[in-house]
């Protein structure tokens, strides 16, 4: 059934243009923030401004952005969860413009020994959920292609980091240790990818 899910021939059910009207561009760059600790730093250290919204009966997620070297640059506090997540990244890509997209915070691990105190890096994913299958085929696990780029960015003068499989789901406390041992290879690619490097 979750072959069935991606689609990119008919026209969808609900058109955003009925929500927002016609997009918009204003901007070409967007953080989507998990910690609201950084999204409450921004807020405070930096000139922000409001610039769009997404409407929800429960409550409203604003848009800012601010400027850094020129640049707007936009943020927001998205929700968590596959299906949010990427629903509301849609709407502010047509909010916005923004093509280019930066979505970091904070996760768990399984293997805690390896990734304390590190950024962690997905190589790859896991695809528990089944929101993915609505963007792109069915497959078991899903590439993430700029994770090479992204692992040898100097961030702040802290090199150390992990590159890892990761896992995506839609609900935490039901999947047990025995599918996770079964289904998934877990695999460690930092060494892959610094071993030619200098540290």
């Amino acid at each position: 059934m979750l072959s069935d899910f991606y689609d990119i021939d008919t026209e969808p059910v609900i058109q955003l243009s009925a929500v927002y009207g016609e997009p918009k561009n204003i901007l070409e760059k967007c953080i989507i923030l998990f910690s609201k600790e950084i999204h409450d730093y921004l807020l405070c250290n930096y000139e922000c401004k409001e610039i769009g919204f997404i409407s929800a009966c429960n409550g409203n997620i604003t848009i800012f952005s601010f400027n850094m070297a020129g640049e707007d640059i936009a943020f927001y506090l998205s929700a968590i969860g596959s299906a949010a997540a990427s629903q509301i990244c849609y709407e502010v890509h047509w909010q916005t413009g923004a093509k280019k997209f930066v979505m970091f915070g904070s996760c768990g691990s399984l293997d805690h020994e390896k990734t304390d105190g590190k950024y962690i890096i997905p190589a790859q994913s896991y695809r528990g959920e089944g929101c993915s299958f609505y963007f792109a085929p069915a497959s078991e696990y899903i590439e993430i292609p700029n994770c090479n780029k992204l692992s040898k960015w100097k961030l702040q003068g802290f090199r150390l980091y992990a590159v890892f499989t990761g896992w995506s789901c839609i609900v935490f406390l039901r999947p047990e240790m025995y599918f996770l041992t079964a289904t998934i290879e877990w695999k460690d690619y930092t060494k892959q990818i610094t071993a030619s490097e200098n540290y």
